[in-house]
C-alpha cells in the first residue's frame, strides 16, 4: 500500500485512542469511588456518543480525503487497510469512485439479497443505478428503478427515508426519454447543494455529470462537452468521473455513439453472499456475548445494592420494633425522637 494512505488511518487511530483512554479514565474513576448500578448504566449509555463521535473520526479521515483530495485511489488504499473494517457504504463508495463497476455491482447485489434492513437496500439500489446509468444499461437500470419504487409502495410509512433519494425520478425521466425533465430535476437540486456542507461537493459531481448527459440527449453538445471538460479537469483522480467524461468527450469529438455503447456485466454474488451472511453470523454471536456481559456486569452491582436495601429496611423495621416495645414498658428510650414519632404513628 502507498505510504501516503497510511496517514488518515494513523490520525483516526489516535484520535480514537484518546477518546477511549477518556472513557476507560472516566469508568475507572466511577467504579472505583461511585460504585452504583447508575454509574454502569451511564458508563452503558456514553457508548452512544462514543460510537457517534468515532464515526464522526471516520468520515473526517476517511471520506475526507474524497471530499478535500477527491483521491479515489488513496480512499480505495486507506479503506483496505489490514487493519480496517470498512462498512458498506465505504466498499461501495471506493468501487464507485475508482470505476470499479463490477465489483460495485457484486457488493450491492449481494448486500440487497442477504439485508432484511430497509435503509441498506435502499443504499444498494442508488449504487446500483448509478452503475447502470453511466454504463448506459438501460435495461437493468430499469429493473432497479422499479424495484425502488415497488420499495416505496410497499412501506408508506417510510416515506421520509425514500425522499432522500430524488435521483430515481432523474432516472425515471431519462428512461422514458423525457430529457428537458430529466435536466430540469437536475438544475433544480444542483441549485440546492451546499458545497460548504460536508459532502456537498462530491454531490454537485455527481449532480452536474448527470445535467451534462442531459444536455448530451437533448443535442446540446457544446454545454456537456463544457461540463465534461470542467469535470475532468477539476476531478482527474475520481476515476469513475474521469472515464465517464472521458467517454462522452470522445463521442462528442468524433460525432458519434460508438463510445456511448452500453457495458453490460453479468456477475454471480453466490460467494460474496455467503461471506456476508458469515460476517453477519458472528457480528450476531459477538452482540450476544456483549450483552450478556453487560448483564452479567449489571446484575453484579443490582444484586448486592438491592441486598444490602432489603438489609438496612429489615434492621429499620426491626429497630422501629424495638422503640415501640419499649416505650409500651415504660422504658426510656434510646432515641426519644424516634420514639415520639413511631408513638404517634401508633
Amino acid at each position: 500500500m502507498d505510504h501516503h494512505a497510511k496517514n488518515p488511518f494513523k490520525r483516526y487511530w489516535i484520535q480514537c485512542s484518546i477518546l477511549f483512554t477518556a472513557y476507560l479514565a472516566m469508568i475507572m474513576y466511577l467504579l472505583f469511588f461511585h460504585r452504583t448500578t447508575y454509574s454502569f448504566i451511564l458508563c452503558i449509555l456514553l457508548l452512544l456518543p462514543i460510537k457517534m463521535l468515532v464515526n464522526l473520526f471516520a468520515n473526517k479521515n476517511f471520506i475526507g480525503i474524497l471530499t478535500n483530495e477527491l483521491d479515489a485511489q488513496k480512499f480505495y488504499d486507506t479503506i483496505h487497510h489490514k487493519y480496517m473494517r470498512p462498512p458498506l457504504l465505504y466498499r461501495l463508495n471506493a468501487e464507485w469512485y475508482m470505476g470499479n463497476y463490477e465489483e460495485l455491482m457484486i457488493l450491492a447485489k449481494a448486500e440487497l439479497r442477504v439485508t432484511k434492513r430497509l435503509p441498506v437496500k435502499c443504499v444498494c439500489l442508488v449504487y446500483l443505478a448509478r452503475a447502470y446509468f453511466e454504463l448506459r444499461d438501460v435495461e437493468n437500470l430499469d429493473k432497479i428503478v422499479q424495484e425502488f419504487f415497488k420499495l416505496q409502495k410497499e412501506n408508506p410509512q417510510k416515506q421520509k427515508l425514500f425522499s432522500r433519494y430524488p435521483v430515481f425520478y432523474d432516472y425515471m425521466a431519462y428512461l422514458s426519454k423525457d430529457f428537458e425533465q430529466c435536466l430540469s430535476l437536475v438544475e433544480d437540486r444542483m441549485k440546492a447543494v451546499n458545497t460548504g456542507r460536508f459532502g456537498g461537493n462530491l454531490l454537485l459531481f455527481t449532480q452536474r455529470s448527470n445535467c451534462a448527459i442531459a444536455y448530451y440527449e437533448l443535442g446540446d453538445l457544446q454545454k456537456a462537452k463544457e461540463i465534461f471538460e470542467n469535470i475532468h479537469q477539476t476531478a482527474p483522480k475520481l476515476r469513475n468521473f474521469n472515464h465517464l467524461s472521458t467517454k462522452y468527450l470522445t463521442a462528442i469529438e468524433n460525432g458519434d455513439d460508438t463510445a456511448l455503447s452500453p457495458v453490460i456485466y453479468r456477475v454471480n454474488t453466490a460467494e460474496y453472499e455467503q461471506k456476508i451472511l458469515f460476517v453477519k453470523k458472528k457480528r450476531k454471536v459477538f452482540a450476544l456475548i456483549w450483552w450478556m456481559c453487560v448483564v452479567l456486569l449489571l446484575g453484579s452491582f443490582i444484586v448486592p445494592e438491592y441486598t444490602r436495601h432489603q438489609e438496612k429496611t429489615r434492621q429499620e423495621q426491626e429497630y422501629k420494633a424495638d422503640e415501640v416495645e419499649r416505650f409500651e414498658k415504660g422504658s426510656t428510650p434510646l432515641c426519644p425522637h424516634i420514639t415520639e414519632k413511631t408513638h404517634r404513628q401508633v
